[in-house]
């Protein structure tokens, strides 16, 4: 995904990019570094676009035409960071190119309308980026201290509002803070730019990493201001926050990654899934979702699969199938195989659809996982409609749809 490399990169780009436009820092090893890591942030997630735009912003403010040749350097280093994006797109036909400029979202999901977004960004995202809620949980955090913590908040707001109003009554109209570290409100205006103006409307909390270490800079500021009410509310306040967010990881701190139990592997199971396709000379199947994308990581795409097959009773999601090259290797191949995970009622369509198409073929369990081989005939998931974007039909449902003896294939 790239999370972990957009925290690192973005915060030594907002660094070399402070030291080497505010802080006039001549040395051209910054200035490589700066367009290096810019480059390999661009190739690993797109997001890195906003401390960019940031040190850009910095760059045009104290911009120098002696430094001309600093900026070369920065350049040609974004393009040697950059080169496997720029190499892929001259091989496919500027792909990555038109994702970032004509993403659109899914059939299955419907695009956010303004008013969405600016939901979803002041109250999702914001309330993630501060702690009040778990991005992969719906509901806010409710504890005393989280209760404290939102006081101390608000006292940080009141106390911005109140020193934003002095200053316009003295006709100087800086923000407290704001001229000390301007890239901690221009990173918050970057972000969202681009959250409110791209197709891309995630803001789970994941994709506003860039903004957690400057996010901790300015709480750190604001609290430092709040000595002018009292010299001990900044202790107060950080020993508040500090408890508030430690007691989040604690209640966290046995969390599996995978929050649904039914899709949950061991170690051993996928390594012993791997052995399987490999000793049998599978390259290439059918699959869900959780199971397609970390076995070709851990295979090192030795094993290629298309992600058509639904894991959950809500159905396929249209989304999932990513990667097109992925979808094409598949398509190409003579022998493929079908894995499912957990999924007792998927199995069940399976294998009365196979049932009824005469397909011949055999099956191996592997903890969690059921493999379908040997296949009498090549067939899809689309052949038979499991790709479809519709809940998937209880059992007793199904079988009055069908008209079928409840007897599974297996036992016929």
């Amino acid at each position: 995904g790239g999370y972990n490399e957009i925290i690192l990169f973005g915060n030594l780009i907002l660094l070399l990019g402070w030291q080497v436009t505010v802080e006039g820092l001549p040395a051209w090893w910054r200035w490589f570094a700066l367009g290096l890591l810019g480059g390999l942030g661009w190739w690993v997630n797109g997001a890195i676009i906003t401390p960019l735009i940031v040190v850009g912003l910095l760059g045009l403010r104290h911009f120098r035409t002696q430094n001309w040749h600093s900026y070369l350097i920065a350049l040609s280093a974004f393009f040697i960071g950059s080169a496997p994006w720029w190499i892929y797109n001259l091989n496919h036909d500027w792909a990555a190119l038109d994702f970032l400029l004509n993403n659109k979202p899914p059939p299955d999901v419907k695009p956010l309308t303004i008013i969405d977004k600016l939901l979803a960004f002041g109250l999702i995202g914001l309330s993630t980026l501060y702690g009040f809620r778990f991005h992969w949980e719906a509901r806010f955090q409710e504890s005393g201290l989280s209760l404290l913590a939102a006081v101390i908040y608000l006292l940080l707001i009141t106390d911005a509002l109140t020193g934003f109003y002095a200053k316009m009554r003295r006709k100087h109209f800086s923000v407290p803070g704001v001229d000390r570290f301007p890239p901690v409100w221009a990173l918050y205006g970057a972000l969202f730019a681009v959250f409110m103006l791209s197709p891309f409307q995630d803001a789970t909390g994941r994709y506003l990493l860039p903004l957690w270490v400057p996010t901790a800079i300015g709480v750190s500021v604001g609290l430092l201001r709040l000595s002018r009410w009292h010299p001990l509310l900044p202790a107060v306040g950080m020993g508040i926050i500090l408890a508030f967010h430690a007691g989040a990881v604690l209640r966290t701190v046995d969390i599996e990654a995978q929050l649904n139990e039914n899709l949950l592997s061991t170690r051993e199971d996928e390594q012993a899934l791997i052995d399987f396709l490999e000793n049998n000379n599978y390259r290439y199947g059918y699959t869900s979702y959780w199971i397609s994308y970390r076995t070709m990581f851990q295979t090192g795409e030795s094993i290629i699969f298309d992600t058509s097959l639904p894991y959950d009773m809500q159905g396929y999601r249209l989304h999932n199938n990513r990667y097109v090259p992925y979808v094409d290797a598949v398509k190409n191949a003579n022998e493929v195989v079908w894995i499912t995970q957990n999924f007792p009622r998927l199995d069940d369509m399976i294998e009365d659809a196979f049932m009824r198409a005469g397909i011949r073929y055999q099956t191996q369990d592997i903890g969690v996982y059921r493999i379908y081989y040997d296949l009498s005939e090549r067939v899809i998931p689309a052949d038979f409609n499991l790709n479809s974007p519709e809940p998937i039909p209880d059992r007793d449902e199904y079988m009055k749809e069908t008209d079928l003896d409840p007897v599974s294939s297996a036992d016929q």
